[in-house]
């Protein structure tokens, strides 16, 4: 399944697409919000997210576990990767081109907490890993 929309903001919950294999939202600026996943996707190889505005992905996430293929280019509100992600045992290919700041879950919330908000523990990743 391939969306190239830019006014696409959010999407609904995924309940159950047993049979996908590969989603593409690249270049959906829009988008701000992964959707949580409540359903068996473990057919779901590649996941292109790249280009698109979304700030942090649900704990959920880790449920995509045959998932080869994690494309989050471009994702410059991205925060951080939720703990999860460690449950994606099948991950070949992380693409993190130009996300330029990830943060743990416990950096996010201790720099909420604080007053006035720092980066000074941002890492810069600017090519592929994995």
């Amino acid at each position: 399944m391939t969306l190239y929309c830019k006014s696409v903001e959010s999407l609904p919950s995924f309940i159950s697409l047993e049979s996908l294999k590969s989603l593409t939202l690249s270049a959906c600026s829009s988008l701000k919000k992964f959707p949580d996943i409540e359903g068996n996707m473990e057919s779901l190889l590649e996941l292109n997210l790249d280009g698109t505005a979304i700030e942090d992905l649900p704990p959920s996430f880790g449920l995509l576990t045959g998932r080869s293929c994690l494309n989050l280019g471009d994702c410059k509100n991205l925060l951080c990767l939720p703990s999860s992600i460690k449950y994606l045992t099948s991950l070949k290919n992380l693409i993190l081109v130009r996300v330029f700041c990830i943060l743990s879950e416990e950096e996010i919330a201790e720099s909420k907490s604080r007053e006035q908000g720092s980066m000074e523990q941002c890492i810069a990743i600017s090519y592929s890993v994995l």
